[in-house]
């Protein structure tokens, strides 16, 4: 995969090739880079391990019980 600086460079690139981004997808993203401290790649990588989301035909589905599972995350590292 290619190395992405911003959620929104990502997005728009993947809807320039035709994907479907819904904006789950996006905040699921920004959200896990923000809470967790990560880059776009290291936060992808997270996501894809936890099954946060997956690709079908062209369309990203994003788990949004992830963003729960991440406020906890949040919540313990306070």
């Amino acid at each position: 995969m290619k190395s992405y600086e911003t959620v929104s460079e990502w997005y728009e690139e993947m809807k320039g090739k035709g994907y479907s981004v819904p904006v789950q997808m996006c905040q699921g993203l920004a959200q896990t880079m923000k809470v967790m401290g990560l880059n776009f790649q290291e936060a992808w990588n997270l996501l894809e391990k936890k099954r946060a989301f997956f690709l079908v035909d062209d369309t990203y589905i994003f788990n949004l019980a992830w963003l729960e599972e991440l406020k906890a995350e949040k919540g313990r590292a306070l």
